[in-house]
């Protein structure tokens, strides 16, 4: 597996050496998961699956994630991302495990058979064939992080921005392989939009119409009014609507991130996921789960680690909820007790 995954890296590593301009303004996330730099995604098996037959598709095989501020559709992105790393992984697996079969496949027929005839025989014996294991449709598929503010950052010339689009495009153009996710793409309607030019979003139109480009956009219920607002653009998109977790998904990716979190700062914690994300939900009602969560936890541990604690209890993530909303936080023991914690 070790030697599978060093070629997955050596893959990725050569898709940024060919597609120079994209790797210029962009991050390769399948090589990022490979790395280690990549937070996991939970519970979202349903809309991966979906991302995916709609990449699959021949028109409008693009994707525009939306819903609300912080639901995690960065997150479906990497997490797609992973899906189609490990993919890759397990197919290198596979090949390396059907060459080592063929290979001592063929040792044994040369031993066995040197001119192809069985000895004392006129019966002959082909020599063993190599069948490649089946590649999955997304195999080869990387999705770079496209940045659209690297993409316009410098330009002061006219033309200038036009020109780095393009050879963005004829990049993705002669590599059918890569996906790019455009995070705030509704920005796409009126980047480069001056006098007398045209935006970004009119560029990209024919190239996303013959299936050219593939692209995952992602912004939010609001913004998603400003690609709506230009129907001939939003036609070449299929849209996917991303909902913030809840119920039992939501307490299992709680205690997840919880137990992650923890991992990374090296510090403890006894709290249970489900009663940190009641109080959450209770006191950061103007957030969406798993963002606003994710901050609270964040926070808490990075300070515990800087004051040099090695546990944290519940003490710790209601003084942090008291700082973030400029209220004092209750939780059901102090209200059983009637005693009163102190930020």
């Amino acid at each position: 597996m070790a030697n599978s995954r060093n070629e997955a890296l050596a893959y990725y590593k050569k898709m940024d050496n060919t597609c120079t301009n994209i790797a210029k303004y962009s991050r390769n996330l399948n090589l990022l998961w490979l790395k280690g730099q990549l937070d996991p995604c939970y519970h979202r098996d349903t809309l991966l699956i979906q991302i995916q037959k709609t990449l699959l598709r021949k028109n409008k095989a693009n994707v525009l994630l939306t819903g609300p501020a912080g639901c995690g559709k960065t997150a479906l992105a990497e997490g797609l991302a992973a899906v189609l790393a490990e993919r890759r992984v397990v197919y290198a697996t596979a090949c390396a495990k059907a060459k080592k079969a063929y290979k001592a496949a063929t040792a044994k027929w040369e031993a066995d058979y040197p001119d192809g005839y069985e000895p004392d025989s006129e019966e002959y014996h082909p020599q063993p064939e190599y069948i490649e294991p089946p590649k999955s449709p997304l195999c080869d598929c990387v999705i770079y992080d496209f940045s659209l503010n690297a993409l316009i950052s410098g330009t002061r010339y006219r033309g200038e921005f036009e020109e780095r689009l393009q050879e963005v495009l004829n990049e993705c153009r002669a590599n059918r392989n890569i996906i790019l996710f455009c995070d705030e793409i509704h920005h796409i309607a009126t980047i480069g939009k001056t006098e007398g030019s045209v935006s970004m979003g009119q560029i990209l139109k024919p190239a996303l119409a013959r299936n050219e480009i593939r692209i995952i956009g992602a912004t939010t219920t609001e913004e998603k009014e400003e690609i709506f607002a230009d129907k001939a653009l939003a036609r070449r998109f299929s849209e996917v609507e991303v909902l913030p977790l809840t119920g039992a998904a939501a307490e299992d990716t709680a205690q997840r991130i919880l137990d992650h979190y923890c991992r990374f700062h090296k510090i403890r914690t006894e709290v249970s996921a489900d009663t940190l994300l009641t109080q959450v939900q209770c006191n950061l009602s103007h957030g969406v789960f798993p963002d606003h969560f994710i901050n609270v936890v964040d926070e808490t541990l990075a300070g515990a680690a800087f004051d040099g604690l090695d546990v944290v209890d519940m003490t710790q993530f209601q003084a942090v909820l008291a700082r973030m909303t400029g209220e004092t936080i209750l939780c059901d023991d102090d209200l059983l007790d009637g005693t009163f914690p102190t930020a």
